[in-house]
This record gives structure tokens, C-alpha cells and sequence, in this order.
């Protein structure tokens, strides 16, 4: 009568494997999170390198513009009257936080636009508008900045610069130069870029 001899063999109980793909998902989870996070970055830092061109573009033309063409922006009446919750593309961008970059007010912009720098409509020069990445403008539509921007498209920019005499009676002929741009990130938060030099005649 032949003998029949069994040998131990070892396998995956059944346990074991729903482990192990419980351990495996979790790491995929992480992973495809991880990648939504720098997709996310790689958006951000495209509009951040945007925004840097065209505040850049901006500042150049105000620093090639003859110094008698400058114009001194600084009263009250001619930039934004600002207070927190009045204006939401100032207070979410930060842009609030610091006086000396407000923004004029007004559409015709005569106490504080430079004609030809930003003109949106035959003869109507004004300090601000609305742009794509390859500055092509478009023009706003709306007499004020606040209630302009409070809406945006997510491929377009708003620019807007000021110029202005930081200390009249100092005796010295200078103006400040400001350029910001604003925009609107993947999460509709206002985000902002901002360069300010000073042009001494």
C-alpha cells in the first residue's frame, strides 16, 4: 500500500490580502492627493509669473513716460475711499492694508490718468482696466473701481497704477509710481502683485 505524504505550504490567508489592498489604497489616496496639491501650485505660480509680466509691463511704460506728464495723485478725493467690507477686491487681495497703493477712483480719471498709458475707449484715459496674460485689454465697463471688479473673469487681470508727489512740501520735485495687478486664484480669492519706484526730475 503506497503512502500518501502532505507538505506545508504556505499561502495568503484571505485576511492578509485585504490588508495589504487596504494599506495600497491609503498610499494611492495620499498620492492623488498630493497631486491635486501641485497641480494647484503649477496654476498658481503660472498666474503669479502672469501678473509679475504684466506689473512689470506697466511699471516700464510709466518709467519711459516724460517726468511733466506724471501727475500727483495723493488727495482724497481722487483715489478709492476704502473701509473694511466696502470694497472686496481691495480687502480680500490686501491691497487695503496699505494706503499708499489705493487706487484712483473715477472712470475719466482727469486728476490722475496720464493720457495713452491706459485708455480704454477713444479718448478716455483712465489708471485702470482689466487685461489677459498677453495684455490684451478689456475694457471695463463701469464708472468705479470697486463695483467694476467685484466679479472676473478667471483669465483676465486687473491693472491699475498711481503716481504721486509722497511729500509736497519737501521741495523736491519727485513722484511715486505704483502698479498693481489683481487677480483671482482657483479658490476665487483675490491674490495681488504689486512694484512701487520713485522718478526724481
Amino acid at each position: 500500500m503506497r503512502k500518501i505524504f502532505f507538505t506545508k505550504q504556505n499561502a495568503f490567508t484571505l485576511i492578509e490580502v485585504m490588508v495589504a489592498m487596504l494599506v495600497l489604497a491609503i498610499g494611492l489616496l495620499g498620492l492623488a492627493a498630493m497631486t491635486v496639491v501641485v497641480l494647484r501650485s503649477n496654476v498658481l505660480s503660472q498666474q503669479i509669473s502672469e501678473a509679475t509680466t504684466i506689473t512689470s509691463d506697466l511699471m516700464e511704460t510709466l518709467k519711459r513716460e516724460p517726468f511733466a506728464n506724471l501727475k500727483d495723485c495723493q488727495t482724497e478725493g481722487n483715489i478709492v475711499s476704502f473701509s473694511a467690507g466696502s470694497c472686496l477686491i481691495l480687502e480680500d487681495s490686501g491691497v487695503g492694508a496699505n494706503e499708499s497703493i489705493y487706487p484712483a477712483e473715477g472712470s475719466q480719471g482727469t486728476e490722475c490718468a496720464i493720457s495713452g498709458i491706459v485708455e480704454q475707449y477713444s479718448g478716455d484715459e483712465m489708471t485702470w482696466d482689466r487685461v489677459t496674460a498677453n495684455l490684451v485689454s478689456a475694457a471695463a465697463s463701469s464708472a468705479t473701481f470697486c463695483s467694476e471688479f467685484n466679479s472676473l473673469p478667471q483669465n483676465q487681470y486687473v491693472r491699475y497704477y498711481r503716481t504721486y508727489d509722497p511729500d509736497p512740501n519737501d521741495g523736491k520735485t519727485e513722484y511715486r509710481i505704483v502698479t498693481v495687478v489683481l487677480w483671482k486664484d482657483r479658490f476665487h480669492k483675490w491674490r495681488s502683485i504689486n512694484l512701487v519706484t520713485t522718478r526724481v526730475n
